[in-house]
């Protein structure tokens, strides 16, 4: 398209203006350096939207951004997912026109407004058209506006630190809901939010034995991050939950290791070791993370390869013997690793997900090694040659730094 302008420039301008206007459009700022200039600034520019709503992007961030006029929403609502998270008030007329129905939307409309602290009815009901919601910045709400919100598949309301009953009976209507804000709740509220397909309460230090019966009602995903121990009983309930999370326990049992490898998933995050026992228990559970553990014994990798998908982002060092055992996984994480041997990267390959995003640069035959792999993340890497971008042009998959993406897609087969 540039080349088009430029051509149509040097047909019909003048000689004398020629050189300077085609400078003029060779010199206009890529899509990139808009929005970090919006980021920076925290205003935009009717054109400065338009660059923006013209690039055929997945989602846009602009959490920078502190005001928008409603000319601008209108603009930037072409974008199914946009996060305007830098935002502290929005008008009526401007969440009307970030929230309306695409023509060509695929997966419905993702927007993210966490710096806004209140909001109106008739904002709620402009919001309750979107699929995923975050208003992380209310601290309170009425009924009335939670019964639109409650149209919203994904709702994330982590400001909140209390609701009411009746709220909690609102909200249960939602299939994912995030309320990682509430200090504590009820009896009764653990009972009635169990209804909800994914649920994350992140802020409670604790619960009731009852409160994790309960709870174990909950069909999906259930997420406890703020839990630092369970007891057993508690770990009998939560064993039935098929994707669990409690990344604060820094510790458990072999009994609460025994229960809890009932689960199809689990994240275990905060335990800095685990015995070669508990290791052999978890081994049944499908997809676990285990991102607390700094260092493993080859015993205990062997073990654990056995599960379908492991991470272990806090190791910093692998043996050789252990990259053997770790090639088995369909989905493997190592973003704690910050070098790695040719070796260990030819038998590495064979994970058909791997992710390593602690390396931040790799040499010319390692790219060519990676190059096997079928789903890759390498967001780590500060630089690529034109060799090795080459070569990483092969993944079907790759997940890179937005700074090289362009030099891989460079070398990418139409």
């Amino acid at each position: 398209m540039k080349r088009l302008l430029i051509l149509i420039v040097v047909l019909f301008a003048g000689c004398a203006e020629t050189d300077q206007l085609i400078d003029g459009i060779a010199d206009q700022p890529s899509w990139k350096e808009i929005r970090d200039e919006v980021n920076s600034s925290g205003t935009i520019t009717d054109a400065q939207a338009v660059v923006l709503s013209e690039n055929k992007l997945p989602m846009l961030y602009l959490d920078g951004l502190t005001s928008i006029t409603d000319k601008q929403a209108e603009i930037l609502s072409k974008f199914e997912n946009i996060y305007l998270n830098g935002l502290i008030s929005i008008t009526d007329k401007q969440a009307e026109l970030l929230c309306k129905q695409l023509a060509n939307e695929v997966q419905g409309r993702t927007i993210g407004l966490d710096s806004l602290t209140s909001i109106n009815d008739k904002q709620s009901e402009f919001f309750s058209r979107v699929k995923i919601l975050y208003l992380n910045g209310l601290t309170s709400i009425t009924d009335e506006q939670l019964e639109f919100l409650s149209q919203v598949e994904h709702l994330s309301l982590k400001g909140l630190t209390s609701i009411t009953d009746k709220q909690a009976e609102i909200l249960s209507r939602n299939s994912k809901l995030e309320l990682n804000g509430l200090p504590s709740i009820t009896d009764k509220q653990a009972e009635i939010l169990s209804k909800v397909r994914y649920l994350e309460l992140n802020g409670l230090p604790s619960i009731t034995d009852m409160q994790a019966e309960t709870l174990s009602k909950v069909q999906a995903e259930l997420t406890l991050n703020g839990l630092t121990l369970i007891t057993d009983k508690q770990a009998e309930s939560l064993g039935q939950v098929e994707h669990l999370s409690l990344k604060g326990l820094t510790s458990i049992t072999d009994m609460q290791a025994e229960i809890l490898s009932r689960n199809g998933s689990l994240e275990l995050n905060s335990l800095p070791s685990i015995t070669d026992k508990q290791a052999e228990i978890l081994s049944k559970v499908r997809y676990l993370q285990l991102n607390g553990l700094t260092s493993v014994t080859d015993k205990q990798v062997k073990t654990l390869s056995k599960v379908k998908s492991l991470h272990l982002n806090a190791l910093t060092s692998i043996t050789d013997e252990q990259t053997e055992s770790l090639s088995y996984l369909e989905l493997l994480e190592l973003n704690g690793l910050t070098s790695i041997t040719d070796e260990q990267l030819k038998i590495l390959s064979e994970v058909e997900i791997l992710s390593l995003g602690g390396l931040t640069s790799i040499a010319n035959n390692q790219a060519e090694i990676l190059s096997k792999v079928r789903y890759l993340q390498l967001n780590g890497l500060t630089s690529v040659s034109d060799e090795q971008a080459k070569s990483l042009s092969k993944v079907e998959d790759l997940t890179i730094s937005e700074a090289l993406q362009p030099l891989i897609d460079k070398y990418k087969k139409p």
